[in-house]
């Protein structure tokens, strides 16, 4: 939430300007009093000004990057029920766990491995999920992990389950009955 305020507060600073020049000559026509004009300007705007941080530009990506990656998500719902467990695929005709969250961020331009332990080190852990980011399951006192799956909000994953024999919608819950160790991995928010 800091950052949609940062990006906000830059667009309100930066986004109005006046021209004096413009507004003297209009003025001499004997009838204008007094003119300000105002200047359209669009984030992208912003981000193409040398003066401005990186960090607005780093904002405006993380904001783009989480748009995309709910796109993604929703895409992944239309497949539930659909796409059928495949062990090693990663396609729409048929996927494992991995190559389900491998096929999703593909869809982003960005290339994970095709394992859930490889995945689980591929981005940076937070301790809460946000709508997109990978969840990994295994066992305490293992460096490895037996599972991943894409977090949808509200305590829930999308993933391929190998039991159901497809794409499904589950709690975590569930998962935490199973495993001793989850955790959550960002990737596209990693500086």
């Amino acid at each position: 939430m800091k950052w949609l305020l940062t990006i906000t507060m830059a667009v309100m600073l930066c986004g109005c300007s006046s021209s004096s020049a413009e507004a003297s000559q209009l003025a001499k026509d004997g009838v204008t009093e007094s003119v300000e004009t105002q200047q359209s300007v669009t984030p992208i705007d912003i981000l193409n000004r040398p003066e401005q941080t990186n960090m607005f530009r780093e904002d405006a990506l993380r904001i783009e990057n989480r748009k995309n990656l709910n796109a993604v998500v929703i895409k992944l719902l239309h497949r539930v029920g659909k796409t059928p467990y495949v062990p090693t695929g990663s396609s729409l005709y048929g996927w494992d766990c991995s190559g389900m969250v491998r096929w999703a961020y593909e869809q982003l331009g960005k290339e994970l491995p095709h394992s859930a332990t490889k995945q689980a080190y591929a981005g940076h852990r937070v301790k809460t999920p946000k709508v997109g980011d990978i969840v990994v399951f295994g066992w305490k006192g293992s460096k490895y992990y037996d599972h991943s799956a894409i977090y949808i909000g509200k305590g829930k994953v999308v993933n391929a389950n190998q039991g159901f024999g497809g794409t499904y919608i589950e709690l975590l819950t569930d998962y935490k009955k199973r495993y001793s160790k989850i955790s959550y991995v960002e990737i596209l928010d990693t500086p």
